[in-house]
């Protein structure tokens, strides 16, 4: 995005624009995901269509696929730990799910009422393996949601939808 001057996420763009109006929607907050929410609605049915072959997009991409397979914490577990070799599986009372299309029903409903960003998601997989979360926005959050994105390409959004 060329006012923030990096590479940022949906959700990162929204607290930019609200502060610009002297507003606060802050990444992570229910408000900013709700605004999410309706934004990647008006893209329902619609085939995720990201390009990560040059320039910046290229390197968040890089950079986010490294980020997946690196494994980090107590348990010493990649995002791919889970999300390749246990797809399927319970882990924590939720089903573990590919990494191909799934960043298309997001934000998502978890549980009653409580709507969630994808990086917000990523800060509860950080906690439950033991690796220190970032905070919503961060530049490797923002990396591995381009990888993850793009993983995601041709699939059709889906939101607003509901997950355990």
């Amino acid at each position: 995005v060329a006012a923030l001057k990096r590479v940022a996420a949906l959700e990162s763009v929204i607290e930019h624009c609200a502060a610009r109006q002297g507003q606060t929607l802050q990444h992570g907050s229910y408000d900013n995901s709700a605004v999410s929410l309706y934004i990647a609605s008006q893209s329902a049915g619609l085939p995720i269509r990201i390009r990560v072959d040059q320039g910046p997009m290229q390197q968040a991409f890089a950079r986010g696929e490294r980020l997946f397979h690196l494994r980090a914490g107590r348990s010493n577990l990649a995002c791919a730990s889970c999300h390749t070799h246990r797809v399927g599986m319970q882990l924590r009372g939720t089903t573990v799910t590919t990494p191909y299309g799934d960043v298309a029903h997001y934000p998502v409903y978890r549980t009653r009422y409580q709507l969630q960003s994808l990086q917000l998601r990523m800060i509860e997989c950080n906690l439950d393996s033991g690796v220190q979360p970032l905070k919503p926005g961060s530049a490797a959050y923002t990396d591995l949601e381009v990888f993850l994105t793009s993983l995601s390409n041709g699939y059709p959004v889906s939101v607003p939808s509901e997950r355990n």
